[in-house]
């Protein structure tokens, strides 16, 4: 409109209210979605609702919800760290293409971790990396090899990352 990109996303109220709900209590589920490759959480519907313009009536907007931020990073990071371990498996069994997926996961994981600790609302993964101040992995990712030997070099250096995000969420080693 007028030269301008933008999204309009039609939400069921009664599914918003009952994630905005669980996400002030600190809980949410994370869903299989398309082109989000670490999945999408419950709480984005939130999100979507403290941060989006709305075009009709009245919304509330809320604040990110303090159980979130507290509950959030040790789930992302739980899932990180599985997926870390998986990693490890793709790089022995020299398979480059499902170690390099399940490193990006890791990547976006800890992104979410660290966002939802500085009660950062995510809506999609598309800078993710750079507002969780990861992306010095990029050059990781961009050289990330098909060795043994290599992988399991991104691999240290992806840990070290996630390593960092969970010193700053002050969640203890899985």
């Amino acid at each position: 409109m007028d030269g301008r990109h933008f999204d309009i996303h039609y939400r069921n109220l009664d599914v918003v209210e009952h994630w905005s709900t669980k996400a002030f209590e600190g809980d949410f589920e994370v869903h299989l979605l398309g082109f989000h490759l670490a999945g999408i959480p419950t709480y984005m519907l939130t999100g979507e609702l403290a941060i989006s313009r709305i075009l009709w009536g009245e919304l509330p907007r809320p604040g990110y919800p303090d159980a979130l931020r507290k509950n959030a990073p040790g789930v992302w990071l739980g899932r990180a760290h599985q997926e870390l371990a998986y990693a490890a498996y793709w790089a022995t069994s020299e398979n480059p293409v499902s170690c390099a997926g399940a490193l990006a996961k890791v990547v976006l994981q800890a992104a979410h971790a660290r966002l939802a600790h500085r009660g950062v609302w995510a809506l999609n993964e598309k800078r993710m990396v750079q507002w969780a101040d990861l992306a010095a992995l990029y050059d990781r990712f961009a050289a990330l090899g098909s060795s043994p030997r290599e992988l399991n070099t991104a691999i240290e250096e992806v840990g070290a990352a996630v390593a960092g995000v969970m010193a700053e969420v002050g969640v203890r080693s899985q």
